[in-house]
């Protein structure tokens, strides 16, 4: 779908000054995309390549190596892409929130394969790639608890600190879900899969008195007080200016209406 807008050539430019660095890493890609990991041999990376087997050594100790180098700079990348579309998006907010799932399921939908990868070293402990995983969701965890703490979402007591989390996690899991639906072939319409997912985030940032001022912000506004929260500072708000919904009240009723 947005392929083109991923060149390997790009995903080594923070890290790589070496143009033969850059050519193994757009070649591993290009085999992974087509073929899968089981393909990516030092053979079969360097012959794509057009360079000699020895260059490889020069630059990457092993294929695990390799792999590490092409998954570190594909999230890069896919991060700093991510926030600059949200950052860029034009209207009341609701595009930088379409972004949040847009860009980074179109890195997903473009290499499929390396997507599958990633997603399953995490639960894999023989993977070679399961510690930098499982460090890499922690990563992408933070930097989504770093963007909604700019729209007001606290993080000051260890409860809004783990409901933060919960809330970055779960942004991260719908993405997830929504590509591997797309790649078993029960979702094929990338704006579809994006209208869900927003439909979610409006709910919970509309709970949390977030929706309106995540919209502000996005325009250069600043972040207002949800109608009925508490002022920003108190003991009780989740994020600055709103308070948390209230808890539904124990009637010790335990049979479903309806069924009385």
């Amino acid at each position: 779908m947005a392929g083109a807008s991923y060149s390997p050539l790009r995903l080594s430019r923070r890290e790589a000054k070496s143009v033969v660095r850059k050519r193994l890493l757009e070649a591993a890609l290009e085999i992974m995309d087509v073929e899968g990991a089981a393909a990516l041999t030092t053979t079969n990376v360097t012959r794509r390549a057009g360079l000699a087997q020895s260059s490889f050594y020069t630059h990457f100790q092993n294929l695990d190596g390799l792999l590490h180098a092409l998954a570190e700079d594909a999230n890069a990348l896919n991060l700093k892409e991510t926030r600059s579309a949200r950052r860029s998006a034009p209207g009341n907010g609701l595009e930088a929130l379409r972004e949040t799932y847009r860009t980074p399921l179109q890195f997903m939908l473009a290499h499929p394969r390396l997507t599958r990868l990633m997603i399953a070293s995490r639960y894999d402990p023989a993977s070679a790639l399961a510690e930098w995983s499982r460090e890499n969701w922690v990563r992408w965890r933070e930097a989504l608890i770093e963007d909604l703490s700019g729209v007001g979402l606290r993080t000051d007591t260890p409860r809004r600190r783990r409901r933060a989390e919960m809330i970055a996690e779960s942004i991260m899991a719908q993405s997830e879900v929504m590509a591997l639906g797309a790649f078993e072939g029960r979702y094929g319409d990338l704006e579809e899969m994006v209208d869900v997912c927003v439909m979610f985030a409006m709910g919970y940032l509309g709970a949390l008195g977030l929706w309106p001022a995540t919209a502000d912000h996005a325009t250069g506004g600043r972040p207002t007080r949800a109608r009925g929260g508490s002022k920003a500072g108190g003991p009780e708000t989740d994020c600055a200016g709103s308070s948390p919904p209230p808890r539904p009240r124990r009637t010790g009723r335990t049979t479903p209406a309806g069924e009385r």
